[in-house]
């Protein structure tokens, strides 16, 4: 029975020659490699948290931005225009306490032309992913 065709070899190993066997490994585990790089590149970047905003923040990309509202307040949050450049990236907001308001600003004026939105009541975790522009 034939392999179905819609699998690829990507490589064999001959046994019997231990020199040419190393090199086959080799190359093998070059193109394991270069698959890895490949995919780590596509992969989501680690979000790195932010101290606790309990004021209006301006946040950067990649970052995880906890938000206490439990005064009641309102507080702003400005994430970063979505451009080609950081297509793909994220924003975390984490909403620590239901009460007040979290109120989200796009620094581009192609995205809401400065128009805010506000999440909503419950607690949670909010991620903004940039489409690019």
């Amino acid at each position: 029975m034939p392999i179905d065709p819609l699998f690829k070899k990507v490589s064999s190993f001959d046994p019997t020659d231990v020199t040419k066997g190393s090199a086959e490994l080799a190359r093998f585990e070059d193109n394991v490699s270069a698959a890895l790089r490949r995919t780590a590149a596509q992969a989501l970047p680690h979000l790195t948290t932010t101290s606790t905003k309990n004021t209006d923040y301006e946040s950067k990309l990649d970052e995880l931005v906890p938000v206490d509202t439990s005064s009641g307040s309102t507080i702003t949050i400005r994430i970063p225009a979505a451009t080609v450049d950081n297509q793909g990236r994220q924003i975390g907001i984490l909403r620590l306490s239901s009460a007040g308001a979290v109120r989200l600003i796009s620094l581009s004026d192609i995205d809401t032309a400065g128009t805010a939105f506000f999440l909503p009541l419950t607690t949670g975790l909010y991620l903004y992913q940039s489409q690019g522009a």
